[in-house]
C-alpha cells in the first residue's frame, strides 16, 4: 500500500496511523485516523484511490489537538481541501474560517484571537 507522503509527514514520533478499508462502492476507500503518542484521536479523513493508484483525501475531515479539543473540521476534494473550512483555537474558542479551492485560501477568511475576539 502506498501512502501520500504528506501522510507520513504528519505522523509524530509514537503516534499511529490506521486504515479501515471499505467495499461500500467500486471505488477503494479507505479511513485514515491518527493518533498523537498517548492514544488520543489527531486525524481522521477518507482517502479514495485514483485512477494511477495514488491515494487522495476525499469527504469529510477532522483534525483534534492533543486535549481532544477540535482544531480544524471540513471536506477534501481529491486530496485538496475545499470549500468551507473552520479552525479552533486550543482553548475551544474559533481560530478561523474561510474556503479553500484547489487547496489554497479562496474569498474573504475571519481569524479571530483566542478567546473569541474578532
Amino acid at each position: 500500500m502506498l501512502l501520500p507522503s504528506h501522510t507520513l509527514l504528519a505522523l509524530a514520533a509514537g503516534a499511529t496511523l490506521a486504515f479501515a478499508s471499505t467495499a461500500a462502492s467500486s471505488v477503494d476507500s479507505r479511513t485514515e485516523r491518527t493518533t498523537w503518542p498517548d492514544g488520543a484521536a489527531r486525524g481522521e479523513r477518507t482517502l479514495v484511490e485514483s485512477a494511477s493508484g495514488e491515494w487522495l483525501a476525499e469527504g469529510p475531515g477532522r483534525a483534534w489537538h492533543r486535549t481532544g479539543q477540535l482544531s480544524e473540521e471540513g471536506v477534501w476534494s481529491k486530496g485538496e481541501r475545499s470549500g468551507p473550512w473552520r479552525f479552533w483555537h486550543l482553548d475551544g474558542s474559533q481560530r478561523a474560517e474561510g474556503s479553500f479551492v484547489g487547496g489554497e485560501r479562496d474569498g474573504e477568511w475571519t481569524t479571530w484571537f483566542i478567546g473569541g475576539a474578532l
